[in-house]
């Protein structure tokens, strides 16, 4: 029996390329703030794109390998500032000094690269390296 994950991301939707509908008041873009991407942090809206889910995706997979959030500050009381900074300036350390396969920990560092153009340009590049990755463990 295959087992897959699913995601389901019920927030905010923009057409790739069109004006955005929701006018946000707030200094950053309309977002999850522990899982968004450095451009949403700064609310640059025509730098989002389905590149900004592959960062949050990466946040997921780093926590659910490691068991940390990867910016965020245990204990933290000014949580939104803080971790939206975070995102845009900290760089986590690399799971595979956690003891996550280094094919593995490469994958998700490239996923949460700071700039966007930096990710992977298609999800099936991730999908193949890791399929990669599957066979060779």
């Amino acid at each position: 029996m295959n087992r897959y994950l699913v995601i389901i991301d019920l927030g905010l939707l923009r057409q790739e390329g069109a004006s955005g509908v929701t006018y946000s008041f707030c200094d950053f873009g309309p977002c999850t703030p522990a899982y968004a991407s450095p451009e949403q942090a700064k609310n640059a809206k025509r730098d989002i794109s389905f590149k900004s889910d592959l960062f949050s995706i990466g946040i997921i997979c780093y926590q659910m390998l490691s068991g940390e959030h990867p910016f965020m500050i245990p204990g933290d009381t000014n949580f939104n500032d803080e971790v939206l900074d975070r995102v845009c300036s900290h760089i986590p350390d690399a799971l595979y000094l956690k003891g996550v396969n280094r094919d593995l920990s490469n994958i998700i560092e490239k996923m949460m690269s700071k700039e966007p153009y930096l990710r992977y340009r298609v999800p099936s590049k991730i999908i193949n390296e890791l399929n990669a990755i599957k066979g060779r463990v």
